[in-house]
């Protein structure tokens, strides 16, 4: 009994040892309170080290980051500035380039003054290059050249059948100069050229670089359409002429197109406002290009405008009086069209291999150009205007699914071949005065029925006349 009480009073003694409930401090055995503080405070120690070093880590992680942003900003600005000095030098060396010429071929002569002979049109070459020169002008007329083209500022050539030579200032660059000259990849235009014809550089696919000098007052529509790798233009500071934003090339007042990028102008595009005009072979080949949203302005569509396009649908707004010629050709994705109200004119071949399925034509229309609507293979039926229309030689030629043609009008004609090779066509209505051209169905050899329609209403069927089938 008495070892039962002293081990019972030595388990209390133990048990008045414990920390309270709750407690998180644990003293080891044999620790005393002293020991306990200063090993927290040095575990205290230990945690803020941890928590400077951590400190001094980012802080020297931020100022790494913050050296390479700069390193990389000035080895920018570095890659900038050398390319302005790059810029400035082919600027410079374009305006102090000097071509010596060689006769090619001798024109009429124009003028005689003393010994010295004017010619028209002689042209000469030099440096790959052609260039014609009349009454003293210097045009570009042609280039072969290859890589970073300088367009020469000078040109000096023989005079006189070679006794004296004469240096002219290089002003004009003629269309087409450059198409489709896959070889040249940048071009710099002196400050003596101030007329870049249309299409000079259409077709340019490597083309990649253009600087445009501030002497240049006018650039013909698509100068530089369907060059496939082109992604900007620049224009010299002191050259307000023109604006070039988003892929597109705007004349000052942004009321013309002249040229679009197709690397650049792809998937739904709305123009500007403030357009009027929309220059010829301005969208040309662009291909990525599947819808465009017209100002209520717009007046014209030039030529060959959005010829290969990848164009799905069309809505021309009532302020076109007239579409260009192949505006709209080729454009193998265009099948639906709305020609509102207004429009007076479509141009020759301006729909020409797309594959419209429906068209509705307005009552303002006056004239479908010829072979405007030829090979478009979806067409099934076209309705002519009931205010009267021309239709052109070889309109609606070869539309392979045409099965009805309703012309609606008084003094409408129907030209020859208008309709040639529309070989499921079988149902002809023609309604008023109209003139039928000979041939204008030829090789429509499924026509059942011709009706008529009199001016009082009354309707006939009529047989098909023999000469309009030849």
């Amino acid at each position: 009994m008495n070892k039962l009480f002293a081990t019972s009073a030595i388990f209390l003694s133990l048990l008045a040892t414990l920390p309270a409930w709750g407690q998180t401090t644990v003293i080891r055995r044999g620790q005393s309170e002293a020991e306990r503080k200063q090993r927290e405070e040095r575990l205290q120690r230990q945690r803020e080290e941890k928590a400077r070093q951590a400190a001094e880590k980012r802080a020297e992680e931020e100022r790494n980051v913050h050296e390479a942003y700069l390193k990389v900003a000035a080895r920018q600005k570095s890659i900038s500035d050398s390319l302005e000095r790059v810029k400035q030098a082919k600027a410079q060396a374009a305006a102090e380039r000097n071509v010596t010429l060689e006769l090619k071929t001798r024109g009429e002569v124009a003028i005689e003054i003393g010994s010295e002979k004017n010619y028209y049109y002689d042209t000469f070459i030099g440096d790959d290059m052609r260039f014609q020169i009349m009454d003293h002008e210097v045009y570009l007329y042609s280039g072969n050249s290859k890589g970073d083209v300088i367009i020469p500022a000078h040109v000096t050539y023989p005079v006189n059948n070679g006794k004296s030579k004469r240096t002219l200032d290089v002003t004009k660059i003629k269309p087409m100069a450059f198409s489709k000259n896959e070889n040249v990849v940048s071009v710099v235009i002196p400050n003596t050229v101030k007329e870049i014809v249309g299409c000079a550089f259409k077709g340019c696919k490597n083309l990649e670089e253009v600087n445009i000098s501030q002497s240049v007052t006018d650039i013909g529509g698509g100068a530089f359409s369907d060059c496939k790798k082109l992604k900007s233009i620049t224009i010299d500071e002191g050259n307000d002429n023109f604006v070039f934003e988003d892929g597109i090339l705007y004349d000052r007042d942004k009321t013309r197109i002249i040229s679009a990028l197709p690397s650049v102008v792809q998937g739904n595009a709305i123009i500007e406002k403030s357009v009027a005009i929309i220059d010829a072979y301005a969208f040309a080949g662009c291909t990525a290009l599947s819808s465009v949203k017209f100002p209520q302005n717009l007046s014209k569509i030039e030529a060959s405008a959005f010829e290969r396009s990848g164009l799905v649908s069309l809505d021309i707004p009532n302020s076109v009086r007239r579409i260009g010629y192949g505006a709209f050709s080729y454009c193998k994705n265009l099948a639906t069209i709305t020609l509102n109200e207004g429009l007076q004119e479509i141009g020759y071949c301006a729909f020409q291999g797309s594959v419209i399925n429906s068209v509705k034509l307005p009552n303002t229309l006056k004239t479908i150009g010829n072979h405007s609507f030829e090979n478009c293979l979806n067409l099934k039926e076209v309705v002519i205007p009931a205010n009267g229309a021309k239709i052109g030689w070889g309109a609606f030629e070869n539309c392979k699914e045409l099965l009805k043609v309703v012309v609606s009008g008084d003094n409408s004609e129907i030209g020859w071949k208008a309709f040639m090779d529309c070989r499921k066509l079988s149902n002809i209505e023609i309604k008023g005065n109209t003139l039928v051209k000979d041939g204008a169905f030829e090789g429509c050899d499924n026509i059942k029925m011709v009706t008529e329609t009199a001016a009082d209403g009354k309707r006939k069927n009529v047989k098909l006349r023999k000469e309009w089938l030849k």
